[in-house]
């Protein structure tokens, strides 16, 4: 009889160690999980501050471009009316356009600046992201 009360006594302890050792298991698992969690965390953090960082920095050449884009369109617009009296003129005196000096550099200056402008234009304000 004491043997098996012993026996029982012992099968108890070994249930509640095994579920001890089932709850260490459970509690590695979830320190193991939470740490990887909090990983995750911190470089998702890490990766949004560094976008806006980039962006920060984005903005100065950003708005450089698009002083240069009024100061492109600026210097052009005096000589888009002058091609347009040499151009009228030329037509008038019955000559082709293109026998004035400088009128197809400038016309193709025109174009690059046209596909500049576009090119400016496609591009959207940093600052609007952050």
């Amino acid at each position: 009889m004491k043997e098996q009360i012993l026996n029982e006594i012992a099968e108890k302890v070994m249930v509640k160690l095994a579920k001890h050792e089932v709850d260490l298991a459970l509690v590695d698992e979830l320190k193991k999980v939470n740490d990887d969690i909090l990983n995750n965390l911190k470089n998702a953090d890490n990766s949004w501050r560094a976008y806006q960082d980039y962006l920060t920095r984005a903005d100065a050449p950003f708005k450089k471009m698009i002083q240069m884009r009024e100061s492109l369109l600026n210097a052009t617009g005096k000589i888009e009316q002058l091609l347009k009296n040499a151009e009228t003129q030329a037509k008038n005196l019955g000559l082709n356009v293109n026998d004035i000096p400088l009128y197809s550099v400038i016309k193709s200056n025109l174009n690059k600046k046209n596909e500049i402008i576009k090119t400016i234009d496609s591009f959207e304000d940093p600052s609007t992201f952050q």
